[in-house]
């Protein structure tokens, strides 16, 4: 294993060729399973290595990952190309650690592509922000789904409010779900709005949040703190705009009251990025900012002590079971030391 400074990032080991870097999940085992655009991956943090997994039913770029109860992984979604055209990827897939397989389930609605799944404590997982086009829906609609592993069946939720796509999602310590913000339709336009809605798993519904968000932003990250408090960093004001649209806007959300409440500014604007709880209940929040990174702190941003070995637009990242965080990006992998 490379020796780290304390608030340096080191190269992992290189990811291999035609290795995906889209996705990751640390597994039971405290392995990574990496997936996207090329063969899975398995990052073994004892030897700094990565290997080949198991062949996936469908390749697939920027999938979705969730664990599922016994060591299992739900992947969902993504995209790929059919001859020169991108299309979305409808096949689901499991993953078993212990076998080392993918095996197909059957699939949710067809054409639904979920922005976000999540693990909830009864083991189901739920998928929010779905956005399908057809003739039916010219512009699109957003939907939501259940998805329980015991059945490997999926459940549309209904109702009338369901929350946008690209919102940030967190479950909170009485197993209710946040998802703040997100795009909403605006003209011809998709733009960031500042809704929050809760996700009651005894209900199954979507209820909203006793308060908006101070800022309106979509494709922001929300990492759950120790104390149950919810932070939410970064994201964009408009579904289209470039990082000059980015943001370093930052809010807290504490589930007791229901209100959000700021916590300063980030060091650089972000969108795609990371964000990592660390074991001392700071944040690190990488990528979308040249090779720059930073900590959140007791209410308060800097910039870690050294920047990541390569730039990367937006970046996934792991806390592994040595404390370290494995952050990976545009086909490479770094390792950081808190």
């Amino acid at each position: 294993m490379p020796s780290i400074a304390p608030g340096h990032f080191a190269a992992a080991a290189a990811i291999p060729q035609r290795g995906g870097s889209d996705a990751a999940i640390k597994l039971s085992n405290g392995k990574v399973l990496v997936l996207g655009a090329g063969h899975p991956l398995l990052y073994d943090p004892a030897l700094n290595k990565f290997s080949g997994a198991g062949a996936m039913v469908v390749e697939r770029r920027n999938p979705l990952v969730a664990a599922l109860p016994g060591g299992k992984v739900l992947v969902i979604g993504g995209d790929t190309f059919a001859g020169c055209a991108l299309t979305n990827v409808d096949d689901v897939e499991i993953y078993d650690e212990a076998a080392n397989t993918f095996s197909r389930v059957a699939s949710p609605l067809v054409g639904d592509v979920y922005q976000a799944a999540t693990s909830l404590a009864d083991g189901t997982v739920l998928l929010t922000g779905g956005w399908t086009i057809d003739e039916a829906h010219p512009d699109g609609f957003r939907s939501s789904a259940l998805f329980d592993p015991s059945t490997k069946a999926f459940t549309l939720l209904g109702g009338s409010l369901q929350p946008a796509p690209g919102a940030a999602v967190a479950v909170l310590p009485d197993h209710t779900v946040l998802l703040a913000g997100g795009f909403v339709q605006s003209g011809s336009d998709y733009v960031a709005t500042d809704a929050a809605v809760i996700y009651r798993p005894e209900h199954h519904d979507f209820v909203s949040a006793a308060q908006s968000m101070r800022w309106a932003l979509g494709n922001a990250t929300a990492t759950r703190l120790p104390d149950g408090r919810v932070l939410i960093a970064g994201g964009q004001r408009a579904s289209d705009s470039d990082a000059a649209g980015y943001a370093n806007a930052a809010e807290l959300y504490d589930y007791r009251t229901g209100q959000f409440a700021s916590t300063g500014n980030m060091v650089a604007k972000r969108s795609g990025h990371s964000a990592t709880l660390l074991a001392g209940g700071s944040v690190l929040l990488a990528g979308a900012a040249g090779t720059s990174a930073e900590i959140w702190s007791d209410g308060t941003f800097h910039a870690t002590a050294g920047p990541m070995t390569k730039s990367r637009s937006g970046a996934i990242a792991v806390l592994l079971g040595s404390g370290r965080v494995l952050v990976i990006g545009n086909g490479s992998a770094d390792l950081y030391q808190p």
